[in-house]
């Protein structure tokens, strides 16, 4: 009987150390300094283009910067944001780190997040929702106090590019604008939002309540911006009105000069300019304002 006591009492202290184990304990403010500090030495040692925008002093400041942010209070959300914004800062568009599934689902789903649509226009911040209190196209100035060029230099630190790209972070804001202005300014139930209308001066203010990012079936509450990736790769179109033609170009990765996709393209450019030559097409726009690069030998 104490034999079978004793092989329980050993059964129930093994399963409890084993739960113990496979448990991850809960990051604290110690852990996030020393997780920062192993993370930009493996990129000081190992990062290839750690110095190409900017020198080892500048590099070494931003990061000690990140890192003082980082308290006993920071939590997992504000860890990313720093170590995001200090990844961006050396201009590495292959450099980029993500929250877990979890946290990410979680955190969607709380209604904290701006709840329209936005697009920059020439550096103006502009609401693109049909069906909100802000009419479509007003000039956003200001959201909760903040001048929206001070808002978008903030946002900027979250989306990577290579090198100062203000294309590919107009690009990235467009998409994510809410999901930024949460890592920047954390939850907000409200957003107070002052702007204008196009052609005029009078200033509107208006407050509206904050949503989730999705919905709850959990589906994508808005997505007015595909992304670059599920884009075409070119399209050609003529505006025969004002004679003009627009190529659009959103990649230049075609695989070489031998590969299919590089011969496709060839013969696109070849087409277009005929039909510019032949139609006398006194203009053409090239737009590659959504195009994703590719690597150099490609370029």
């Amino acid at each position: 009987m104490n034999r079978l006591r004793l092989s329980t009492i050993l059964a129930v202290a093994i399963s409890s150390l084993f739960a113990y184990c496979s448990t991850p304990k809960a990051p604290t403010g110690k852990g996030f300094q020393t997780d920062f500090l192993l993370f930009t030495q493996i990129l000081k040692q190992a990062h290839a283009g750690i110095y190409k925008y900017h020198t080892p002093n500048q590099v070494d400041s931003v990061f000690a910067h990140y890192q003082h942010q980082i308290t006993d209070s920071t939590d997992l959300v504000a860890f990313y944001s720093y170590l995001t914004a200090a990844i961006t800062y050396l201009g590495s568009l292959h450099d980029w780190v993500n929250l877990p599934d979890s946290t990410t689902e979680r955190l969607a789903r709380q209604a904290v997040f701006f709840p329209y649509p936005v697009r920059l226009l020439d550096s103006a911040l502009v609401c693109d929702a049909r069906s909100s209190p802000i009419p479509v196209g007003a000039i956003i100035d200001q959201i909760n106090g903040i001048p929206v060029a001070q808002l978008l230099a903030r946002l900027e630190q979250f989306y990577t590019t290579d090198g100062n790209h203000p294309a590919g972070k107009q690009i990235g804001i467009n998409q994510h604008f809410s999901w930024f202005f949460r890592l920047a300014y954390g939850p907000c139930h409200s957003f107070r939002v002052e702007y204008h209308l196009c052609g005029q001066r009078a200033p509107h203010s208006i407050t509206v309540a904050a949503q989730s990012l999705v919905s709850s079936q959990g589906q994508v509450r808005y997505n007015p911006f595909p992304s670059p990736m599920d884009l075409p790769d070119y399209t050609f179109q003529l505006v025969r009105s004002t004679s003009t033609a627009l190529l659009t170009v959103n990649t230049f990765e075609f695989k070489g000069e031998q590969a299919a996709a590089h011969r496709c393209y060839r013969q696109l450019l070849d087409s277009c300019f005929r039909v510019i030559k032949h139609q006398y097409i006194r203009h053409l726009i090239v737009d590659i304002r959504q195009n994703r690069g590719a690597t150099i030998p490609m370029i």
